[in-house]
């Protein structure tokens, strides 16, 4: 019983790491999706092309 505890302790553990080390890009992501949403109307084509390819490729 000790070490299921103690195993499911390291689990919390281990999904805290990987959910705090993956908020800050996802975060950065849809902050970057958002702009490009609300802002779309500005940017020819060119630039949205740029925009989405460098969104893609983060």
């Amino acid at each position: 019983e000790l070490k299921l505890i103690h195993l499911n302790a390291t689990k919390d553990k281990f999904f805290s790491i990987i959910a705090h080390d993956l908020r800050n890009p996802f975060s950065n992501i849809l902050g970057f999706a958002d702009l490009l949403n609300k802002n779309y109307a500005k940017y020819d084509a060119e630039k949205m092309e740029r925009f989405t390819k460098q969104l893609y490729l983060t």
